[in-house]
């Protein structure tokens, strides 16, 4: 890839606002992971955590997908494209982060495998403290004049901890009160993405360029979603997995950390950099957000209209 100029923007954001907006951010999304994590916890038991060990097949692929073949996709589109350097840069970031907390979410309201999307997060998270130094090395190798210097170590483990001991909480809600559990989930399965829409709002009025995106960034995000989705979708089906697991395999795949993404970006870069480096991170957030919401409303519909079967009592 050609090296190409660092965007910079007209407006002057001063240190100390971008560094308070980039905290609360965190604080945010950490409070959207708890969340996910306890509502979702709520919805699952020992048992189907077992059954996704028993029968490994939908989580070892979602995994490969996750680790492997999101950064693949990223730095070919990065390529195909021809990404500005830092949008680039940052798109291969967030492909390296593990898988985020709002694909429970979105799988809880399409009928999918809420324990797969939960399997998938804390393992490719674990898995990250590894992953992530291998996907910075070669992000440093492709792109040689921005140097990555901070891996968000401590992040991984308080997310880690966060996301288990908030499922742990979650499922013991469902052991002594079951019907409580489902209630509180059905009262409170959206607020997650609320408050992601909520701390996009307060971003996007306190720092207006990370909203700012070209058609390329754009369509390249978008494609990215898709390709990652369908493809997922489609290797699921061909191994043998239920189109429960299948939608399960394919939200959580294309789902990334982007507290983790953001940490990364906001521990390397300073001043124009770290400006032209946010729009990405946010874009790949209201995007899974948005194709989130969009395959829940198609579910319900579908479901809607599903007919009702008819059984027939025999003499």
């Amino acid at each position: 890839m050609e090296d190409h100029d660092l965007a910079h923007d007209d407006t002057f954001y001063p240190a100390s606002t971008v560094l308070l907006v980039t905290n609360l951010q965190r604080y945010l999304l950490l409070a959207s992971l708890a969340l996910s994590s306890f509502l979702f916890g709520c919805k699952v038991k020992p048992d189907d955590f077992t059954k996704c060990v028993q029968q490994p097949v939908a989580l070892w692929l979602s995994m490969m997908v996750s680790v492997i073949l999101a950064p693949l996709t990223a730095y070919v589109l990065s390529l195909i494209i021809h990404l500005n350097y830092s949008y680039g840069l940052t798109l291969l970031i967030t492909s390296i982060c593990p898988a985020g907390a709002l694909s429970p979410v979105f799988a809880y309201y399409t009928q999918a495998d809420v324990c797969l999307c939960l399997s998938v997060f804390v393992l490719s998270t674990l898995m990250s403290v590894g992953m992530i130094p291998l996907g910075v090395f070669l992000c440093s190798r492709a792109y040689r004049q921005l140097r990555l210097a901070v891996l968000p170590n401590n992040v991984i483990v308080i997310a880690l901890c966060v996301a288990i001991g908030c499922i742990a909480i979650g499922m013991t809600v469902r052991h002594r009160k079951q019907k409580m559990a489902d209630k509180i989930v059905l009262a409170l399965g959206y607020t997650p993405t609320l408050i992601i829409v909520a701390m996009l709002i307060l971003v996007g009025t306190t720092i207006p360029h990370s909203m700012h995106f070209s058609v390329s960034e754009f369509f390249t995000v978008l494609l990215y979603h898709l390709i990652l989705m369908s493809g997922t979708y489609i290797l699921g089906y061909l191994s043998g997995q239920t189109h429960g697991s299948c939608r399960a395999m394919a939200l959580s795949s294309a789902s990334k950390s982007i507290l983790l993404a953001k940490t990364i970006v906001h521990t390397s870069f300073m001043g124009d950099v770290l400006v032209s480096t946010l729009p990405i991170p946010t874009l790949f957030l209201i995007q899974y957000l948005v194709i989130g919401f969009l395959l829940s409303a198609l579910h319900r519909i579908y479901r809607y209209h599903l007919p009702t079967p008819v059984f027939v009592q025999s003499e």
